[in-house]
């Protein structure tokens, strides 16, 4: 029999939570108000550009297409994506091809009275570029020729090739600050490809503003699943909104897997409400479905043959208080560690297991920095904190 709720509601339900893109719509955008307001005040001053970074899966790609929804009534707008090929004349072959200009193309009509047809059209500004490398200059003139205010986003700057070109960019961006004030553009990375980028033009950093995107609060990740549960008109269990929030680790994109999972089971049993089955059912469904590299990752850390600790260390990382870089102390785990093993322990008792984890006969999962005596740990792969809660959920509590 055909399900009802289900078939009436899956169109908004694939709308609301989206883990696998990024938030297109600003009806559907949960949270970040403080970063809204750095970039937009960076964006209405002449002569400046911004910079988004953080970690990967915290969501500036989301964020970078709201901005540039809130600045289309008085700006022109566009977005591209970096990638591995690009270099310098390719980012802004991008920028162009997506970038018009309006030209006026005249006819002149035969006839007893002579009459000129005037028809506009837009061409794509790459139009005007010739093949070879494009330099600087060409892109001033270019953007010159706009005549408005233009908001250029280059997402995942940190992707661009190795031969990429940082200091032409650098240049660039002062001569446009300099010269061009109402061209304003955004870079969209991690914070490595940041500190390049200003490492080749000391000077542009009165020019630039930077702004950290941190991991979503707790607010701000049930602001995302309200958002979706308003617009189903479901509602959900607190207890379970609460693992939600606090298995998501600050991501925001299993905040979304999780909620579409438990939804999708609720409403193909024609429920409007999330019960713990269902909730039961995503967290499984969100392991399966999880990139391959971190269930590789996860799956290399703790294999053995014989028994030790390298699965309850590694749950015990996910649980850690850490500090604002995200970084913890071997003695951080002494507590939670207990608990999981059910007995006190020490340092001592794990100290070799952590370090373990950190080499690549482990899968390099954690990170360690700092020096001998005050080392510091956290997983590479930011995501992958998140994933192990999930495991950690999975194993020690039987799934219905």
């Amino acid at each position: 029999m055909e399900n009802n709720l289900f078939t009436e509601k899956s169109d908004i339900l694939y709308k609301v939570f989206t883990p696998s893109s990024p938030i297109q719509d600003n009806k559907f955008f949960a949270g970040r108000i403080p970063q809204i307001t750095s970039l937009m005040s960076i964006i209405q001053q002449n002569g400046m550009h911004g910079i988004l970074y953080g970690e990967r899966g915290v969501g500036k790609t989301s964020l970078a297409n709201i901005i540039n929804i809130l600045v289309s009534t008085n700006y022109i707008g566009v977005k591209i994506s970096c990638d591995h090929t690009d270099d310098y004349s390719a980012v802004w072959r991008k920028v162009f091809s997506a970038l018009t200009i309006s030209c006026v193309e005249t006819k002149n009509i035969l006839g007893f009275q002579s009459k000129v047809d005037e028809k506009i059209n837009k061409i794509p500004l790459s139009n005007l570029l010739s093949n070879g490398d494009i330099k600087p200059i060409d892109v001033s003139n270019l953007l010159s020729l706009l005549k408005q205010n233009v908001l250029i986003i280059f997402d995942e700057f940190d992707r661009v090739g190795h031969f990429f070109d940082y200091k032409i960019f650098s240049d660039t961006m002062k001569s446009l600050s300099d010269n061009t004030t109402s061209i304003h553009l955004l870079i969209v990375g991690v914070s490595d490809s940041v500190t390049t980028l200003i490492k080749e033009h000391k000077s542009i950093e009165r020019n630039i503003s930077q702004v950290l995107l941190p991991v979503m609060s707790s607010d701000e990740l049930h602001e995302i699943l309200l958002k979706g549960l308003n617009e189903l008109n479901m509602s959900i269990e607190e207890p379970i909104k609460n693992q939600i929030v606090k298995f998501s680790s600050g991501y925001p994109h299993f905040t979304h897997l999780l909620a579409l999972r438990a939804c999708e089971c609720a409403l193909s049993h024609n429920s409007n409400h999330v019960d713990n089955n269902d909730f039961n059912y995503a967290v499984e469904k969100a392991i399966d479905q999880t990139h391959e590299s971190l269930r590789e990752g996860y799956q290399k850390a703790t294999l053995t043959t014989k028994q030790s600790m390298f699965k309850e260390v590694l749950w015990a990382c996910s649980v850690a208080d850490v500090d604002e870089n995200g970084t913890f102390q071997a003695t951080d785990l002494v507590i939670p560690l207990s608990k999981i093993l059910n007995k006190k322990i020490t340092v001592n008792h794990f100290i070799y297991v952590l370090t373990k984890l950190t080499t690549s006969e482990r899968g390099n999962i954690l990170l360690k920095i700092g020096v001998k005596k005050r080392y510091r740990y956290k997983y590479v792969h930011p995501l992958m904190k998140a994933f192990v809660e999930l495991i950690k959920y999975k194993e020690s509590k039987p799934l219905a």
